[in-house]
């Protein structure tokens, strides 16, 4: 009855010259929420790895290239064990190649977005794929805390009432 989406980017969707002003725009008015989420961890050398990573993973889409996930996040944020998953997501989403479906889709996004998860469309590139309706829906914080709480109550009852909605 539906194809929910919990804060990804439709795999190909591409930063471009054309979107990228309004991409810019969206992670500068979440700047705020940015700062105070990775404040905690914000040490000059965390910001300045993370300045080279936006600059590396700007170039490579503006270039037509998927950056891997060593080129877009910090991967210290995970355990050592954790990485090969990681690293095999990200090849399996640049692998992708969406195709056409018929169900609605709601997007869950998290409102708080670094700048490798940019992506100026609200419903984050999936309502093209779609030929039913979309629906978007940002939830407070980032694409960490979204499934922690206290913001996975919100998720839960944001996507409890998309299923009613599609199902009775």
């Amino acid at each position: 009855a539906l194809v929910a989406v919990i804060d990804s980017v439709l795999p190909g969707w591409k930063l471009t010259p054309a979107n990228f002003p309004a991409a810019a725009w969206l992670w500068l008015t979440n700047l705020p929420g940015l700062i105070k989420d990775e404040l905690p961890t914000l040490t000059p050398r965390r910001l300045l790895e993370q300045c080279s990573r936006i600059a590396r993973g700007v170039a490579l889409r503006l270039a037509g290239d998927q950056p891997d996930a060593a080129s877009m996040m910090a991967l210290d944020r995970f355990e050592p064990e954790a990485l090969p998953a990681v690293e095999a997501h990200f090849r399996a989403s640049n692998a992708y190649k969406p195709k056409l479906f018929k169900t609605p889709v709601a997007v869950y996004r998290a409102r708080v977005r670094p700048f490798r998860q940019v992506c100026s469309d609200k419903a984050m590139g999936w309502a093209a794929v779609s030929l039913g309706k979309a629906e978007t829906h940002a939830i407070p914080g980032n694409h960490f805390s979204l499934i922690r709480e206290p913001q996975v109550q919100t998720l839960a009852k944001l996507l409890a009432a998309s299923l009613r909605r599609r199902t009775g």
